[in-house]
């Protein structure tokens, strides 16, 4: 999947970042991670993604659509 085109699916404008996660590397932080979007991206460049989202109904869709794509290097917390 090549990430502009998953920012064009989703509507999402934020230019530079999807210019990081681009070049990714090491390990990338997705802090309010929503439904996992910019995590999902990143998880194809990255060597490691955390996580966070505070509410219990989007943590539900989030580790179900973490579940859904396969992610393996993916780490998800509800705080």
């Amino acid at each position: 999947m090549n990430i502009p085109n998953v920012a064009i699916f989703f509507g999402i404008v934020d230019c530079d970042l999807l210019s990081i996660i681009s070049k990714g590397k090491g390990i990338f932080i997705d802090v309010g991670s929503n439904v996992g979007i910019y995590s999902l991206a990143a998880s194809q460049t990255f060597d490691k993604v955390f996580a966070f989202e505070p509410s219990e109904v989007t943590f539900n869709l989030l580790n179900q659509n973490i579940s859904l794509n396969e992610s393996g290097n993916i780490t998800i917390m509800r705080v």
